[in-house]
């Protein structure tokens, strides 16, 4: 099982290697926001995340625009990968 704190940390040293400074703010920005929905549910591990659930965090909670919110879940793809 893997920690989403390594996997949080492996990821950042990953933005820091791409060439355009506006996404790596951006992707940090929403790694960022899983890392604190996660803490909120008490979610250590990668596998328990319901991204699901964040997506609705997002929209709902946050207030966040539709578009915002599909922009969320393109970016967890590039977060699995």
């Amino acid at each position: 099982m893997a920690d989403i704190n390594e996997i949080a940390a492996t990821y950042r040293q990953h933005l820091a290697r791409l060439p355009k400074h506006n996404t790596r703010t951006d992707y940090s920005k929403r790694l960022t926001m899983l890392e604190r929905w996660c803490s909120m549910n008490g979610i250590t591990r990668v596998e328990e995340i319901d991204f699901l659930q964040f997506l609705d965090w997002v929209f709902y909670d946050r207030g966040v625009s539709p578009r915002t919110r599909n922009n969320y879940r393109t970016w967890f793809r590039s977060f699995c990968s």
